[in-house]
């Protein structure tokens, strides 16, 4: 096959933020930009976040937003805000690590099994089967009845739990590629199997991959708050969206603000995320 039919077969990889960009639209982008605010805020909480998460001020407990306490003060009078701000690093940062783990799992596999195929492939296959069986909270709950609560531990466990979702997709979107005459093309041409998943099959397959890890990210999230809020995650007194959502104290005296400010905050963000990744999904 010649190479002017390979360049006019191959998809322009050089362009792939560009389709990115016109794959999120207006709404994609302002959602996505939402989610950039959040970690942007996370990261430099520090600077942006008025007081340290866990600073007491006895002379106002449970009062309500002034000038001081944007958002007003919890039970022990530490300022709500500032809370939900430094609650947002590991809100965020165990996600991160859930679909960062998951997603290198899942594209070393999936293009391990199209690229060998036969007996690989149908190994491969049966072991994300095999996981398919394990929720992942209940994976995070055997781990964590062996280590002990913690964010690596939870974050480790449900990254392993979350790989063959993505895997499987990703497989499928890699099978479809794998298929075009541009790969026979440079295959004929002497390239080794890792460099054509690396230089074509994965760059072009990568808005599956993007979408798939967006929206797992929404779950993930959702996951580890579940599991802070059951104890199993962050521990208190240490700010987590998840923790913060677990105040039934604030609910029996009567400020249940200090619950729904957080609970919010999980819903807008997942919300976010998931719609950053329907609209990369879409065709």
């Amino acid at each position: 096959m010649s190479v002017a039919v390979r360049l006019l077969d191959a998809p322009d990889t050089g362009r792939v933020g560009g389709r990115l960009r016109e794959r999120l639209g207006v709404g994609g982008i302002v959602a996505a930009a939402f989610v950039l605010l959040l970690a942007l805020a996370a990261a430099f909480a520090s600077v942006v976040a008025p007081y340290a998460p866990n600073h007491e001020d006895f002379l106002n407990t449970s009062s309500g937003p002034s000038a001081a306490h944007l958002l007003g003060t919890d039970e022990l009078g530490r300022d709500i805000l500032s809370r939900l701000i430094w609650g947002a690093q590991p809100s965020l940062l165990g996600p991160l690590i859930v679909i960062s783990l998951a997603t290198v799992i899942a594209l070393l596999a999936a293009s391990t099994a199209v690229w060998c195929g036969g007996k690989v492939d149908l190994v491969i296959s049966r072991i994300l089967d095999f996981f398919f069986a394990f929720p992942g909270l209940l994976l995070a709950i055997l781990v964590v009845a062996l280590y002990g609560p913690g964010l690596l531990q939870c974050s480790f466990s449900l990254g392993i739990a979350y790989t063959p979702w993505i895997a499987r997709v990703t497989r499928s979107a890699m099978l479809k590629e794998r298929s075009k005459p541009y790969i026979a093309a440079v295959e004929v041409q002497g390239l080794s199997g890792k460099a054509i998943a690396l230089r074509h099959l994965i760059p072009n397959v990568s808005s599956v991959i993007w979408s798939q890890a967006t929206i797992s990210f929404g779950y993930a999230l959702i996951d580890l708050a579940a599991l802070s809020f059951l104890g199993l995650n962050i521990q208190p007194p240490r700010a987590d969206w998840g923790v913060l959502v677990n105040n039934e104290s604030a609910l029996l005296q009567g400020h249940p603000a200090e619950v729904i400010y957080p609970g919010i905050l999980i819903i807008a963000c997942v919300s976010a995320v998931t719609y950053v990744g329907n609209q990369l999904a879409s065709e």
